[in-house]
């Protein structure tokens, strides 16, 4: 919005249609507290986020049409955009753990728009 571009919610096997260009969201919770039951006992547990692909049909289709996936970490009441990928790059796994971005070549927002944006 900031940033006048056409996009569209679109809500099916993608969320958005931006600049013609389809996209897929992806975010997780930047660390999850979780029960652990020990001998009767709760204890909290920390665990870093992962990013899920719910449906297997919409991750094969997502993959099939190379969709651009913006992966968003959140922590409390702030959102981060880490980057964005074509699907291709991310094989067929249901989800990908935080850590592994890393290894992606993710393409900053800004220059993702200036990249679609031609």
């Amino acid at each position: 919005n900031e940033l006048g571009i056409s996009h569209k919610f679109t809500d099916t096997w993608y969320d958005f249609d931006v600049l013609n260009e389809k996209v897929e969201v992806k975010s997780c919770c930047l660390s999850i507290k979780q029960k652990k039951y020990e001998k009767n006992k709760v204890k909290g547990e920390f665990r870093t986020g992962k990013f899920h692909f719910t449906k297997k049909e919409n991750l094969e289709l997502q993959h099939s049409n190379n969709v651009w996936v913006c992966f968003i970490v959140r922590h409390d009441n702030d959102f981060i955009i880490l980057g964005l990928i074509k699907s291709e790059n991310l094989g067929m796994e249901n989800h990908i753990c935080i850590h592994k971005l890393k290894t992606l070549k993710l393409i900053p927002f800004h220059d993702w728009v200036k990249l679609i944006n031609k």
